[in-house]
């Protein structure tokens, strides 16, 4: 989950199918003989298997970027790791005061960390920004208890959080995140109760997809507008219900993986992967995808005009990781596949080198949070 996965697109490339076929076949070939490159290691070696689970990854100047942590069960990273790729080296970058990196997010050209669970005060939320001296913590969310997702629209600041049931979870600023102000969600002109019997009350994505932000509120599609009580926040309102429409990751914390808006669609996943097209004007009913017969997606991003997926599959005891790529106007292509004991959470790309975050969720294996890597030009 890297620089370019999600906000972050270049200008489209296309590839002659013809070259593209016969140039995957010979890295197939390759990669399978080789086999991947453990040099980067197992970056947060000091935690708990179970806290090494490379939640995301993202690349950005030159640097991979890789989450780690367990917010469930308490277990603090205390520091954001990142690895020169250019020396292959491994440095601290900032203290994390949350429980988890879970992902990393791209506020315009600004790297940012949510930040999912105070180790501290829950008194207020906040947030990691990356800076020429490292990750900085800006911690100005009242009540935001958990920071699931963070969005740059319009010129405001979105925040997706986890709060109490006498708030709405969602909040914006104004002034570039020296404050925030909670939003309401509006259903026929009408506020809608956030009480909730399981006393979670919960925003964990927004999507941008056009000229519109949406966030999903349970299995609620919400669409942002301009107006309403206050003309300067403005306010969420009801699109069409999912209920019934998407199942939710089965053994993560967050029910979505992954998510990019990509050639006029919008794609996430939950390990099954889900295609929303446009409905007079606006996001419709997610429609599941199977692409190239995979069924678990655990990835995907976008790079020069090019749907990048993460697909797994459990072979007996090992799991077998294949990448996968559409352009614009195609089907997907199988790019590569390897197996390895344990199953890859995540994986970033740079030039023709793929990187591979290795981690079995709940799981004690001494390798849990590798880091691998596949040169394609090898």
């Amino acid at each position: 989950m890297q620089k370019t996965r999600k906000e972050k697109k270049r200008k489209a490339r296309k590839i002659p199918k013809l070259l593209t076929a016969l140039a995957l076949t010979l890295c197939l070939f390759v990669s399978c003989q080789k086999g991947p490159d453990e040099g980067l290691g197992i970056p947060y070696a000091d935690l708990k298997a179970c806290a090494r689970v490379p939640w995301d990854m993202v690349i950005f100047d030159g640097c991979l970027y890789v989450g780690a942590g367990d917010y469930g069960r308490n277990l603090s990273p205390g520091r954001v790791l990142r690895c020169s790729l250019s020396e292959e080296k491994w440095e601290e970058c900032g203290k994390i005061h949350d429980e988890q990196i879970n992902r990393f997010v791209f506020l315009g050209e600004t790297l940012v960390i949510p930040g999912t669970d105070p180790t501290g005060s829950w008194e207020w939320g906040g947030y990691y920004v990356l800076g020429e001296d490292g990750f900085r913590e800006i911690d100005t969310i009242p009540h935001g208890v958990h920071n699931f997702d963070m969005a740059l629209y319009q010129g405001r600041l979105f925040a997706a959080l986890g709060v109490d049931t006498d708030s709405f979870p969602v909040a914006v600023s104004d002034d570039g995140g020296q404050s925030f102000s909670t939003l309401s969600l509006l259903r026929d002109g009408k506020e809608v109760s956030v009480f909730r019997e399981d006393d979670y009350n919960r925003i964990y994505d927004f999507f941008i997809h056009g000229e519109n932000l949406y966030l999903l509120y349970y299995d609620d599609l919400y669409l942002y507008r301009e107006g309403g009580k206050s003309a300067k926040v403005g306010y969420f309102d009801f699109v069409s219900s999912w209920e019934g429409k998407y199942q939710l990751a089965k053994e993560t914390y967050v029910p979505i993986l992954a998510k990019t808006s990509f050639a006029g669609r919008y794609f996430f996943t939950t390990e099954t992967l889900y295609v929303c097209d446009e409905v007079n004007g606006l996001l419709g009913d997610p429609q599941p995808l199977s692409p190239n017969g995979f069924d678990r997606i655990y990835d995907l991003y976008v790079e020069d005009g090019l749907l990048y997926l993460l697909a797994v599959e459990e072979l007996g005891d090992e799991y077998q990781m294949t990448v996968l790529a559409a352009e614009e106007d195609g089907g997907f292509s199988t790019l590569f596949s390897f197996t390895d004991p344990l199953p890859a959470m995540s994986f970033a790309k740079e030039g023709e080198s793929f990187y591979f975050g290795l981690g079995k969720i709940n799981g004690d294996d001494k390798r849990n949070g590798t880091i691998l890597k596949i040169d394609r030009t090898a």
